[in-house]
């Protein structure tokens, strides 16, 4: 199952093509062409595979990225990339990208600007909607296919039969960074209400935050009064409706409350009945996505996993980051193959505190990675010593 000639690599890599779920159609108003729409629409999925021949992947974690993010270094990364790091803790991973970004921004764009995706939300704000849209519709048709067996049929880019792989059997978990979290949670709620259940455990990275709190611009390439600009838009449909939206739609009432924060909808109810299969992660230093968001996120007397990490700040390219990297990743494994596997499977409403998790997580990091841990905490215990 899934053999590599390269036995010194601790996990393989293998492609496979995508047609998304919602294709976008070209508009000559926001300058697309056919290339364009094209390349958004047909891209290759990358997934990180542990390296062991005998045996089908029992887990597979669908990742999203965060907005305006141009390159998947910190997903692809050979060394530390987060795809690898699940791949080193035996667990399967793929990166969908949002639309246009990454592999899925084309090289040659139009626009007389430098072109980035925060742009185009600014050429038509109704883009960070469509966009919401569209990874929703991608991460279902991967879900389903799966999990009908309809993707089990075909075949990884290299010939490998996707069903020496995977089957019907393999638990799916989704794992969202920034406001690709806030996506993720919508598939999670979404897939919960239409009562087809194909995820296990949704977990948020440096997220949570929604419109209303998020104070994003510094990171995706929006100045203050650009992003205001965005999100005044989106909250003022909150009231008017505007019918340039399906109001009604299923995927629009998720919107409203979980990234524009309606919390009066009757939808927010379904978080605490999810909450004890969410597992949220954040930066005790983030100033996009506060440790004080998760009140807005989180319901009363609810089993919703926190993990508060020291000096974590939001963009994962910090120095936090790659102190906790390994520590996050073996506190998320071990939620979403121990907690989620007994929500799930055994008690419907099963409330625990993380305590086990992190121990277990501790338990599996080498001396290296503990001898880094154990350095970055005394240097913080220091400067705090020193104030």
């Amino acid at each position: 199952m899934c053999k590599n000639k390269d036995t010194l690599n601790a996990h393989i890599i293998k492609e496979y093509s995508f047609l998304t779920g919602l294709p976008r159609h070209p508009s000559v108003s926001e300058e697309e062409n056919e290339f364009m729409v094209k390349f958004n629409n047909e891209f290759e999925l990358k997934f990180y595979l542990p390296k062991r021949a005998e045996e089908l992947e029992t887990d597979l974690v669908i990742i999203l990225n965060g907005f305006n993010e141009k390159t998947s270094s910190i997903y692809h990364n050979k060394k530390a990339g987060l795809c690898k790091l699940f791949a080193d803790h035996q667990v399967a991973s793929v990166l969908v990208p949002l639309s246009f970004h990454m592999n899925r921004w084309p090289p040659n764009a139009p626009y007389s600007l430098i072109w980035t995706p925060a742009h185009l939300v600014l050429n038509n704000k109704l883009r960070f909607y469509e966009g919401y849209q569209q990874i929703i519709a991608d991460v279902e048709k991967l879900a389903v296919g799966i999990k009908n067996g309809t993707v089990l049929t075909e075949c990884f880019t290299d010939g490998t039969p996707f069903s020496q792989c995977f089957s019907k059997e393999t638990n799916l978990h989704l794992f969202g960074y920034s406001i690709g979290g806030l996506g993720a949670l919508s598939i999670f709620i979404k897939s919960y209400l239409e009562t087809s259940n194909l995820f296990n455990a949704c977990l948020l990275l440096c997220s949570g935050a929604n419109f209303q709190r998020l104070q994003p611009e510094s990171v995706i390439g929006m100045d203050r009064s650009a992003w205001l600009g965005v999100k005044h838009y989106y909250l003022g449909r909150l009231f008017t409706k505007d019918t340039a939206i399906d109001t009604k739609a299923l995927d629009y009432s998720i919107f409203e409350m979980v990234l524009l924060g309606d919390n009066k909808l009757s939808l927010s109810g379904h978080i605490r009945e999810l909450s004890n299969r969410i597992m949220v992660i954040i930066g005790a230093k983030d100033d996009v996505s506060s440790p004080e968001s998760i009140l807005d996120l989180e319901p009363e007397e609810t089993g919703l996993a926190v993990l508060q990490i020291p000096s974590l700040e939001h963009p994962l390219i910090s120095e936090g980051w790659s102190y906790w990297r390994h520590w996050i990743v073996s506190c998320a494994v071990s939620f979403l193959k121990e907690h989620a596997e007994r929500v799930v499977k055994e008690v419907p409403f099963f409330r625990t505190a993380t305590n086990k998790e992190i121990v277990e997580a501790i338990k599996s990091m080498d001396e290296e990675q503990l001898k880094g841990l154990r350095k970055y905490v005394s240097e913080i215990q220091n400067k705090e010593k020193q104030k």
